[in-house]
């Protein structure tokens, strides 16, 4: 099943006083915010973005990963429906979400992708808290409706991307304009579920609202309280542990940190053994939930039969790049009775320096006491520890 999403956030901000889609939070735009709560979950498979047309341009070379970024319309409903338009054909499934709510949760995400599964036609809605009146134009209140039965409507929501087109081309044959995405789906007669959204997910309407949002990511994401600039955001940094073991076997080569060291024997592997560059892969693909090199360069596969491991660390960095993260630190342990590693420590630092390009590569070894296979010779093992931290990755264009 595809499922898709569309970000809307092409309005001109009139109540605001400016694009209030490009106001800064945190070091980053508001619809830099919200497309990275999108991007986060795994099976939204496709993306669209839809921004004023004059910011277009600007915005695809620099926003972060895979979308596709096109102008909107006249009204709200032009640009979901230029959105949608702009879907592939086999789309099931596609999620709509407002470009101004950035505190959007994985929670909510999910629970409406599920809903449209399930039901069709899904938005994510709150209670009303307060008591509500309906006014007359001349401020009279004409009744008070029971709260109990009424709800809040957010973003996502979500729809069969049959429903929800066949909603918006009738709407338009009508000449019927709304704001809303589900409410043009109930002028078809389809039903439409509500989903638990959450107080928090507010829309971002006036200068009041930016002061309240800052405040809901402070709150959720500080690792340490500090104020200003020296705050850190926990969701910019990953830390991972990696570790691998090989043994000796005569015949080889050895490869240690991507360098060739003279010694009779090498390691025993389907690649060429080289544990410390395993631990550090290991590390990294932990660090993002990525899995471990057995996953992704399985024995098997005979095109892995030999390779050098600073092609398999290649290849990790590309997947972690792609993920929005780079390596800041990698801190690392050879644990062998021999060969003495402390000759070759600078040149293993450089060949993964260039690889990661980074230069905070710590390389460090020790003897295992003469305890068990290690300490006996028989044996090598790494240890490795890295840390990560998000970037602003070029988007990649269809």
């Amino acid at each position: 099943m595809k499922i898709s999403a569309i970000i809307v956030a092409a309005g001109s901000g009139k109540r605001f006083g400016g694009k209030k889609q490009f106001e800064v939070i945190e070091g980053k735009s508001i619809i830099e915010l919200t497309a990275e709560k999108i991007l986060t979950c795994g099976r939204i498979r496709e993306i669209v973005l839809v921004l004023p047309d004059e910011d277009v341009a600007r915005f695809r070379r620099s926003c972060t990963k895979k979308l596709h970024i096109i102008s909107g319309g006249a009204t709200r409903q032009h640009s979901v429906y230029n959105g949608l338009k702009t879907l592939s054909a086999d789309t099931d499934i596609v999620l709509v979400h407002d470009g101004v709510r950035p505190l959007v949760n994985r929670r909510i995400i999910a629970d409406t992708i599920e809903g449209a599964i399930k039901f069709g036609a899904v938005v994510a809605g709150v209670r009303v808290k307060d008591t509500v009146k309906a006014v007359s134009p001349s401020g009279a209140v004409e009744s008070t409706p029971d709260r109990n039965s009424l709800y809040l409507a957010q973003t996502p929501q979500a729809f069969r991307y049959s429903l929800i087109m066949d909603a918006y081309e009738k709407a338009f044959e009508d000449d019927y304009y709304s704001t809303d995405d589900s409410a043009l789906v109930e002028r078809l007669g389809a039903r439409v579920k509500i989903v638990p959204g959450d107080y928090k997910n507010i829309k971002i309407t006036t200068k009041e609202d930016i002061a309240l949002t800052n405040k809901f990511f402070c709150d959720e994401n500080d690792v340490w309280p500090r104020k200003g600039k020296n705050r850190k955001n926990m969701n910019d940094m990953k830390i991972g542990f990696g570790y691998d073991i090989h043994k000796f076997v005569k015949g080889k080569p050895l490869y240690l940190g991507g360098v060739k060291i003279p010694f009779s024997m090498g390691l025993l592997a389907h690649s060429d053994g080289d544990v410390l560059l395993h631990a550090v892969c290991d590390s990294m693909l932990g660090a993002t939930g990525l899995g471990d090199i057995g996953k992704h360069f399985p024995t098997k596969d005979k095109k892995y039969k030999n390779i050098s491991s600073l092609k398999l660390l290649e290849t990790v960095d590309g997947l972690i790049r792609e993920s929005g993260y780079e390596t800041i630190n990698i801190d690392t342990m050879i644990v062998a009775k021999e060969p003495k590693i402390a000759p070759y420590i600078e040149q293993m630092q450089a060949a993964i320096s260039k690889v990661l390009k980074t230069k905070n590569i710590s390389i460090k070894a020790t003897t295992n006491e003469g305890i068990g296979d290690i300490g006996k010779g028989k044996a090598i093992c790494a240890h490795a520890v890295c840390a990560l931290k998000r970037f602003a990755q070029p988007v990649k264009q269809r």
